[in-house]
């Protein structure tokens, strides 16, 4: 909370004025918990969230390096962070405890079609969970 006084105490001390005070965003640490508070956390307050998100994912389309692990990963995260942010946004009165990922296998396509290479890939499945708690 110090940090988040300090912030707007330097917005306005540079000016900037009680509309740019609006727009600061609190620290990301007050959205999730440090381990010792979710560790005394009751598990019958949490509540996790399933989802698949290999359909947010999509497929990914080249000539090569489509089986390439950075590309998929690159492809999770961005949509787990996106996921993950919407969790947050969509249920103010909860805390995230902890988020996490199963096994999330891909495939990929490799052809050549009249001697031209062309690649495809995606998520089979893509799991994941946030727990939440609160009310």
């Amino acid at each position: 909370m110090n940090r988040l006084l300090c912030g707007l105490a330097l917005v306005m001390a540079l000016g900037a004025g009680p509309a740019a005070a609006q727009r600061v965003v609190a620290p990301t640490e007050a959205l999730r918990m440090s381990r010792a508070e979710a560790m005394a956390i009751p598990q019958a307050g949490v509540t996790r969230v399933n989802a698949d998100l290999s359909g947010r994912i999509g497929t990914w389309k080249g000539v090569r390096s489509c089986d390439d692990a950075g590309r998929a990963r690159d492809a999770f995260m961005a949509a787990f962070n996106s996921w993950i942010g919407e969790q947050v946004t969509g249920n103010p009165s909860r805390r995230l405890v902890r988020v996490g990922t199963n096994n999330a296998p891909w495939w990929v396509e490799n052809r050549r079609i009249d001697g031209r290479r062309s690649c495809k890939a995606g998520f089979t499945a893509a799991p994941v969970y946030a727990d939440l708690y609160g009310q």
